[in-house]
C-alpha cells in the first residue's frame, strides 16, 4: 500500500526588535536654592535597543512516504543573532493547531491531520536537541559573543542553532492517503 504524502513545512522567520524609548516623561531639571545646603534634581533617560533575528531557514519537503519507511526526520542548521550581548534568548514554536491547541504541530490535507514533533538546539547539529512544546517559550538558549559581533558590525549571521522536524511512523501509518502540509512559526525573543 502506498500513501502519497507530500509534507511541506514552511518556516516563517521572525524578526523581533525590542526598544525602550520613553523620553516624553522627562521634565526640566530643578535647580537648588542658595542656603547652607542645596539640592536639585535631574531626569535621566536612555533608549535600549535589543534586536534579535532568526535566519537561514528552509522549507522541509519529505516527499512521498510509504508503509514501512518508518519515522521521517529532517533538520537544518540556522542562525540566531543579536545586536548586543544581552544574554540568552527564548524560542517559541507554533504550528497550525488543532481543535484543542491552537499552536499544535499539525499537518493537514484539508480534512485529516498528522501530528509532528519539533526539536531545537542552540548549537549546530542535532546532538543535545530539546523537544519544544507548542506555543511555549523555551528560555535559556545560548548564543555566543562571536555571533553578536558579526551581526552587529558586519550584518553577517553564521549558523549557530538547529531545528529538527520529526513525523512519527505511528502518525504516518494511521494517516489517510493524501498531500499534507503545514506552517511552523518560530519566534526568538531576548530573555
Amino acid at each position: 500500500m502506498i500513501k502519497r504524502l507530500l509534507i511541506h513545512n514552511a518556516l516563517i522567520p521572525t524578526f523581533l526588535i525590542f526598544s525602550l524609548v520613553s523620553f516624553s516623561n522627562l521634565q526640566a531639571a530643578t535647580q537648588g536654592s542658595l542656603g547652607t545646603t542645596s539640592s536639585g534634581t535631574v531626569e535621566i533617560g536612555i533608549a535600549v535597543n535589543r534586536a534579535i533575528i532568526i535566519t537561514g531557514l528552509r522549507d522541509f519537503n519529505f516527499g512521498i512516504w510509504r508503509v514501512g519507511d518508518g519515522t521521517l526526520i529532517d533538520n537544518d542548521d540556522v542562525c540566531v543573532a543579536k545586536t548586543s550581548n544581552f544574554g540568552t534568548y527564548g524560542i517559541r514554536a507554533a504550528g497550525d493547531g488543532d481543535g484543542f491547541d491552537p499552536a499544535a504541530f499539525t499537518l493537514s490535507n484539508g480534512i485529516d491531520q498528522i501530528n509532528y514533533n519539533v526539536y531545537w538546539n542552540d548549537q549546530t547539529g542535532t546532538s543535545g536537541t530539546q523537544q519544544l512544546t507548542p506555543g511555549l517559550i523555551e528560555h535559556g538558549q545560548v548564543e555566543t559573543a562571536f555571533h553578536v559581533i558579526l551581526a552587529a558590525i558586519f550584518g553577517i549571521c553564521v549558523n549557530n542553532a538547529n531545528i529538527q522536524i520529526e513525523i512519527p511512523d505511528t502518525e504516518l501509518s494511521s494517516a489517510v492517503g493524501g498531500a499534507y502540509s503545514g506552517t511552523l512559526t518560530l519566534l526568538v525573543i531576548p530573555d
